[in-house]
């Protein structure tokens, strides 16, 4: 209840204190005309521009998209220090991200939609690059990845189902990042930063204009972290360590005054730690068991972790794209080709969060790797904009591959590698070196039954035709109708392999699984809205929209005739189906404050949940906690967002305050998830009702709030002043709702002077170093994590 009351105390001061003044000090005027294929400096805080957005697959203005969006430029985005899909969130109403730690396996939600916690599952939130889908697969496909923050131009959130568009599970929105283009302009950027952690960073960006009609860019960013928050303490190593790098080029040719063509290579390294390094090893599963160079055993707490064996990911991303640009005269024909690629592997200490003791003699190590590959071909012919009845057709191809591989073993000689199955031990020394408490038989035990392998693949293939009309009926009013058909044909396959036969215990105690499945989903998804301009520069808006994510398969099946398995854990699930209404207003208040409020009602069929089921024996210790996506009956959800900016003259300087709030709430209409006891698992297995409970991580509250001060110094210096807040309450992380979440309160600050070509800044984030779960000790999907401390940068740029 604190932070709550500090937290929201905190957002209202931020806003209301400054933005209140500027109501009394500014007289109402005509906006400036606008600015065509340039955000301005900060949309949300320019009163006196208008910003140009393809939120509807068309260039037209901010104001006309009968829509809940935020745009952001390039200039805010480095003003805020934004670098991540985490970043993104401190700064969007109604939008967060299930945080894992490093962000290799992070989330993002809008509006409550997107969870889809387990291997092979997509999100429920549509993320682009250029206006190219990029998410799905397995090793960290659900977020944006490094590369995808460098050189951006600008970034739109739009909020609410967005299915006629962007089809591809926009049930809760779609987030697109564009990437800075080629421009007629010889110019470029250096920028080199120092921070916590021993952690340095260098990018350089160079704009090289060749002639009027061939304009190149290209830049490349390193980042290297050689220490950390988190150490092993057995090896004393950090756990935490980080490298990345990545690289882009683009041209950009007008071939002739009608036809233009923009080509993107781009490709980025990862080396980071796993979510091994932040999990939370509970008391009561911390038994005294001591491996050989242990100096007094496992420790519990925040950052000390018992990880012997190194547990990271690496990961490499690459993608092509080809846009040309044909007009048409009457029309445009627009194209974008892409090709998006994943590399990734991850090793992982798995003994650490042992669920019994003897799951924890043994040291096991868990690998796996995924190649993940998507191809998109979009094509559409867009109107001209002068005409009072403009429209988009256009047609979506969409293919990806990927194949996924994990194993599972236990590594009695501590080799902190798989060396292949003699790794997995058949007899072993009477005198047990793992550990002194133990015996022959609960090592070979442990061993045999700690191995397992899964190779899964996927092989999808989706098309989408599209088409979008608006009527300008009056100057000041316009009608929109627009309609998609997606059909998403899923193929997946599964080989399992359970334990190893041992000499010491019965022949043919090896299993094995394998399946191959195959569904179909289509949908209409349909839209319809108005846009009325009632006043000078204040709009009404309303829509009903659709929204649709195609069913899919679970990775993770379980034991074999455990008794558990083969009910609560089903291969496939259904597809999800959400229809919205939506009502709001935008506009400004004299030239100095702007406003946008929406408020919106989702009803969605076939509600995708997760939940969690102990599958396996204790009579053959398999026991192990598997995590499942499954549908569950319908659901109902409410809210309210609403976005406040302002533009004021305050001691010799210009302030720009921002506020964002969201309100949620939200219960399931029927619906069940199994539930079971890990010490009688088969026994104890049971349907819970989810009827009336609270939306999983469906957060009730959330604000952003920004503050920016510039004032001049000397001659052409200025002082830059920063400072954010993100406040996250309520929301349940379980549709039982048993684990509530942690309330989160976190600021962001920087103070910085700037010349015309050059700028320092002295940044901080979590500055206040709150603490908090990002996973709750009560979750038994995946270990309770505690979110970053406090970290400081100091950045110098340079532009040439």
């Amino acid at each position: 209840m604190a932070a709550y009351r500090l937290g929201l105390l905190a957002s209202v001061c931020i806003s209301g204190c400054t933005i209140i003044p500027a109501f009394a000090q500014s007289a109402p005027q005509q906006a400036a005309p606008i600015v065509a294929d340039r955000p301005a400096q900060d949309p949300q805080l320019q009163a006196g521009e208008e910003v140009i957005v393809t939120a509807r697959k068309r260039a037209e203005r901010r104001d006309d998209v009968p829509a809940s969006l935020s745009v952001f430029d390039q200039a805010y985005m480095k003003a805020l220090d934004v670098a991540s899909g985490k970043d993104l969130t401190r700064i969007t109403p109604g939008a967060y991200v299930i945080d894992n730690g490093s962000g290799f396996n992070d989330e993002f939600l809008i509006r409550g939609e997107g969870a889809a916690r387990q291997n092979n599952a997509e999100t429920g939130v549509g993320l682009y690059r250029n206006g190219t889908f990029i998410a799905g697969g397995n090793a960290g496909g659900r977020n944006f990845v490094p590369i995808d923050f460098f050189d951006v131009g600008s970034v739109t959130v739009l909020r609410g189902p967005q299915g006629s568009f962007y089809g591809r599970n926009a049930l809760g929105g779609a987030v697109d990042i564009v990437s800075q283009r080629p421009s007629t302009d010889a110019e470029g950027e250096v920028q080199v930063s120092t921070g916590s952690n021993q952690s340095h960073t260098a990018e350089l960006i160079a704009n090289v204009p060749f002639a009027e009609t061939f304009l190149v860019r290209v830049g490349g960013f390193v980042s290297d972290q050689q220490e950390g928050f988190y150490k092993s303490s057995i090896t004393g190593q950090f756990l935490d360590k980080e490298e990345t790098t990545g690289w882009r080029a683009q041209a950009n040719w007008r071939v002739s005054q009608s036809f233009d063509v923009n080509l993107l290579l781009e490709r980025s390294d990862e080396f980071g730690p796993n979510v091994i390094a932040f999990g939370q090893v509970l008391p009561q599963n911390d038994p005294p068991i001591n491996p050989v160079g242990a100096p007094t055993g496992f420790s519990v707490g925040r950052f000390l972790k018992p990880v012997d064996t190194p547990s990271f990911f690496d990961r490499s991303t690459q993608m092509k794209s080809l846009e040309w640009n044909w007009d048409l005269g009457f029309a445009e024909l627009k194209s974008t080709t892409a090709n998006r690629k994943r590399i990734a592997a991850t090793q992982s200490d798995v003994d650490v969060f042992g669920n019994n003791n003897l799951a924890r003699v043994v040291p096991t190590v868990a690998l796996g790797s995924e190649e993940f590959e998507r191809l998109t071909q979009d094509i559409r012919l867009v109107s001209r904009s002068d005409s009072p009845l403009t429209w988009v057709v256009g047609f979506e191809y969409n293919k990806v591959d990927s194949s996924f591989d994990t194993v599972r073993f236990s590594d009695a000689q501590r080799n902190d590698r798989f060396d292949g199955v003699s790794d997995v031990p058949s007899t072993l020394p009477s005198a047990c070196l793992v550990a002194p408490t133990c015996t022959l038989a609960q090592v070979q035990t442990t061993a045999r039954n700690a191995y397992r392998v899964e190779d899964s693949g996927i092989d999808d293939t989706s098309i989408a035709v599209y088409g979008a009309s608006t009527w300008r009926v009056l100057d000041t009013l316009q009608i929109s109708a627009d309609i998609r058909w997606s059909q998403d044909e899923k193929n997946f396959s599964l080989a399992n392999v359970f334990r190893l036969d041992n000499p010491a215990t019965p022949v043919n105690e090896q299993l094995t699984r394998s399946i191959s499945a195959s569904e179909t989903f289509s949908k209409w998804t349909p839209s319809v809205s108005f846009n009325w301009r009632f006043a000078d520069n204040r709009t009404l808006f309303g829509r009903i929209g659709t929204g649709f994510r195609a069913g899919g398969f679970n990775n993770d099946l379980g034991e074999i005739g455990d008794g558990v398995s083969a009910i609560a854990i089903p291969l496939s699930y259904g597809e999800e189906f959400v229809t919205a209404y939506e009502i709001g207003t935008r506009g400004r208040l004299g030239k100095a404050v702007r406003y946008d409020v929406s408020a919106y009602l989702n009803q969605k069929q076939n509600v995708l949940v997760n939940y969690s089921v102990f599958a396996g024996t204790s009579a053959t210790n398999t026991l192990r906690n598997v995590g499942v996506l499954a549908a569950a009956g319908d659901s109902q959800q409410y809210g309210i967002d609403a976005e406040v900016s302002g533009r004021i003259q305050v001691g010799g300087g210009v302030l720009t305050p921002r506020l964002s709030l969201s309100w949620a709430n939200g219960e399931y209409d029927g619906g069940s998830v199994y539930s079971n006891t890990q010490t009688n698992p088969s026994g104890t297995l049971a349907l819970v009702s989810i009827d009336g409970k609270k939306i999983q991580r469906l957060r009730e509250w959330t604000t952003a709030s920004t503050l920016q001060y510039r004032r001049p110094l000397v001659g052409e210096l200025n002082l830059v002043l920063m400072l954010s807040q993100r406040l996250e309450l309520g929301g349940f992380e379980d549709p039982a709702n048993n684990n509530l979440m942690d309330d989160v309160t976190l600021y962001d600050g920087s103070i910085g002077i700037e010349s015309k070509n050059w700028r320092f800044t002295f940044s901080g984030k979590n500055i206040t170093d709150e603490e908090y779960f990002n996973i709750s000790p009560g979750n038994l999907s995946f270990q309770a994590q505690q979110n970053e401390p406090r970290t400081w940068r100091a950045t110098l740029s340079v532009k040439y």
